[in-house]
């Protein structure tokens, strides 16, 4: 019994070795795709799509497939049947959301992949 329980540890510590230095491989790659998957704020992202006389929804649907964000609103925050038109040029997406929200008077915020939408609130002067 005296032999059997030191040649069982030298081996243990071996594997323990090589299961921590995978550990370690494996941490610090998936901290480097998280550190290279970041969000790219509105002003960044350069797009080429324009609308005339079209449902805002449309214009919601076609940015969300060209960028990867996606809109989050109501159905009171929104009037189903506002259309907007917009020139279509290469412009940041932080553009094509001022040009829409001068028409269709919402105001845009950006958490991370979401674009959130709600009515603009009316200035008193």
């Amino acid at each position: 019994m005296k032999n059997t329980v030191p040649s069982i540890v030298p081996g243990t510590k071996q594997k323990f070795i090589y299961i921590l230095l995978i550990q370690l491989v494996t941490t610090g790659s998936l901290l480097a795709s998280v550190a290279n998957n970041q969000v790219r704020s509105i002003d960044e992202v350069i797009v080429r799509m324009g609308w005339n006389d079209a449902p805002i929804e449309e214009a919601f649907k076609q940015i969300e497939s060209q960028t990867g964000f996606n809109f989050v609103y109501t159905n009171k925050e929104l009037q189903r049947s506002q259309k907007i038109t917009v020139d279509k040029k290469r412009q940041t997406l932080y553009d094509v959301l001022v040009a829409i929200s001068s028409q269709a008077q919402l105001e845009f915020k950006q958490v991370n992949h979401n674009i959130h939408v709600k009515k603009a609130v009316k200035s008193v002067t």
